[in-house]
């Protein structure tokens, strides 16, 4: 007997984009299927600086109190991250 092993159909497809990257005052966050997504974006050390909800599939994100570095973009819902300097 053999049995079935995981395919692609179990896989949800996220598609997302944040831009411009590198930013200095504003990310954009643009997707599918982002309506009441939820984002936290963390510092390479590990800690929270932004906790934000997403109502729209394309969302802007003020980032100017920010220092200079590397930022980790987590979504809540879909559990994806993307990277952004």
């Amino acid at each position: 007997m053999v049995q079935a092993s995981l395919g692609v159909n179990d896989v949800i497809k996220n598609t997302f984009s944040i831009y411009p990257n590198p930013a200095s005052t504003t990310i954009t966050i643009k997707g599918e299927n982002f309506e009441n997504e939820e984002i936290e974006i963390y510092n390479m050390l590990g800690q929270k600086v932004i906790g934000r909800n997403l109502v729209t599939n394309e969302s802007t994100v003020d980032i100017s109190n920010l220092a200079d570095g590397v930022y980790v973009v987590y979504f809540m819902n879909a559990k994806a991250s993307h990277k952004f300097v």
